[in-house]
């Protein structure tokens, strides 16, 4: 995927609460950690229920999915080298806005994007062959 793709595939589908850079340098912690919680919670970090949709979202709850995404991605600024770009991990006002653009209708759900967001800190580049990024992809692709 060339780099200018993959930068609005990863924009808009953070709803994944990361973009591109040009930068080839890594900056910021690098967190560990992977996917998900006890498969038995309805919550996961973000203190929203894991089965709402992002299209049934209210403003302020995007803005709280965004406040866990971001910080699960690595924290704003973040940046993973991937060989069509870095991946730049989002502010928060920054992925707010990105997923209120394309919630209207957005099938994928809190649990999804939650989950997407500890696979863009664990490997960004490969994030988007994970089904619950794919899900977010379908939501920013739609418009």
């Amino acid at each position: 995927m060339a780099q200018m793709d993959a930068c609005l595939v990863l924009a808009l589908a953070l709803a994944l609460a990361s973009g591109c850079s040009d930068s080839r340098r890594p900056s910021g912690p690098r967190p560990d950690g992977g996917p998900g919680a006890d498969s038995g919670s309805m919550t996961m970090g973000s203190g929203l229920d894991s089965s709402r949709t992002v299209g049934d979202l209210s403003p302020t709850e995007i803005g709280q999915l965004c406040e866990y995404s971001t910080t699960a991605s690595g924290g704003p600024g973040t940046e993973y080298p991937c060989p069509d770009g870095n991946v730049s991990v989002q502010t928060v006002e920054e992925c707010t806005s990105s997923v209120t653009a394309v919630s209207d209708g957005c099938g994928a759900t809190v649990g999804q994007v939650e989950a997407c967001a500890h696979f863009v800190a664990s490997d960004a580049c490969s994030s988007l062959s994970h089904s619950e990024c794919l899900a977010l992809l379908a939501c920013a692709t739609a418009r």
